[in-house]
């Protein structure tokens, strides 16, 4: 399973992809591809708000102790959720093991997000999507894509 915009589809909440060339080579040595954006398979538009966690990452989200707040103050927390958990039943369906996803999204992130303050800085955490595949034994890779 892969981030979809990390192989150039353009799904990031900017309208843009995120390509990794460095990934297309991992990427050779499965025999299939699932390609997946959480946001975008809840119905989030193309392009859309930009959103980050507050208060924890992915694992508090689900825990019901952090939320997901787009850039105008909304929160997004249920959207998000229910975007993950449909994507995670694509995952499920699929019988994927391993997941590439991408650094600094609020749902792939695996080893970093944004820190919720919408001022570009970074922190350790791990995105809602990638939050729920853990629990469910899935193999994390976090990828940087540009």
């Amino acid at each position: 399973m892969v981030s979809a915009c990390l192989i150039g589809i353009p799904c990031a909440y900017d309208g843009k992809p995120r390509i990794s060339k460095t990934l297309y080579e991992k990427l050779l040595d499965y025999e299939a591809i699932v390609a997946v954006c959480p946001e975008v398979l809840e119905g989030l538009g193309i392009p859309r708000e930009k959103s980050e966690l507050s208060g924890g990452d992915g694992t508090e989200v689900l825990n019901g102790k952090a939320k997901s707040i787009d850039g105008n103050g909304r929160d997004v927390t249920k959207v998000y959720i229910e975007g993950a958990l449909r994507t995670l039943d694509i995952v499920k369906r699929a019988r994927a093991s391993t997941a590439f996803l991408r650094e600094g999204s609020p749902s792939c992130g695996v080893k970093e997000i944004y820190d919720g303050t919408f001022s570009g800085r970074i922190r350790e955490g791990k995105g809602i999507f990638s939050a729920l595949l853990e629990k469910e034994g899935i193999s994390l890779n976090g990828v940087k894509g540009f």
